[in-house]
């Protein structure tokens, strides 16, 4: 809560003394105030973050040129973890769900592996499936279709492999035909 009060307060304040600037028609010390008020803000984030990550590794003597590199890989995490959340923000469909979930219980792969595939979070998996576990999603409806199709198929199959012989003996026999 002090966190958001402080960071509240911060806010105001630079408001505050950006619109007295403009006010008082100092548009270019307004500009500078903003200017230096924000970069101020992002060197003070890479500074933590990398008082943080040097903390973590133990760094002994840490320099700018290690704030600096810090700071661009917290700005690729950033943008990664900005990516990422875009992706899983979009609404997905009830089929899509379905099927992520069949896929994640029959297809043998680690749900972390098919969430990734899909492009959605492990715990968002999980608890699709824990939904759709209560919600019966094994009716032996699909089950009886795949049944079906894959009894269709396999006389489809036997019945191509006979043509096929046919055809062979056909072939040979007009082959052997000489006029």
């Amino acid at each position: 809560m002090v966190g958001i009060c402080g960071g509240y307060t911060t806010l105001s304040s630079f408001s505050r003394q950006t619109l007295d600037l403009l006010r008082n028609g100092a548009s270019g010390r307004a500009v500078i105030n903003i200017g230096l008020s924000v970069f101020l803000c992002i060197l003070a984030a890479a500074i933590g973050f990398w008082s943080a990550e040097a903390m973590t590794r133990n760094v002994p003597n840490p320099t700018p040129i290690g704030l600096v590199t810090i700071l661009f890989r917290c700005i690729e995490r950033f943008k990664l973890d900005q990516e990422r959340h875009e992706i899983m923000a979009v609404k997905q469909t009830k089929e899509f769900r379905r099927e992520a979930v069949r896929i994640a219980l029959n297809s043998g792969l680690s749900r972390k592996r098919v969430a990734t595939d899909l492009g959605i979070g492990k715990s968002t998996l999980g608890h699709w499936v824990s939904q759709y576990r209560t919600a019966d999603l094994s009716t032996p409806e699909p089950q009886a279709d795949l049944a079906r199709e894959n009894e269709r198929l396999r006389l489809e199959n036997r019945v191509l492999r006979e043509e096929r012989k046919i055809l062979k003996k056909a072939t040979q026999f007009f082959a052997r035909q000489k006029p």
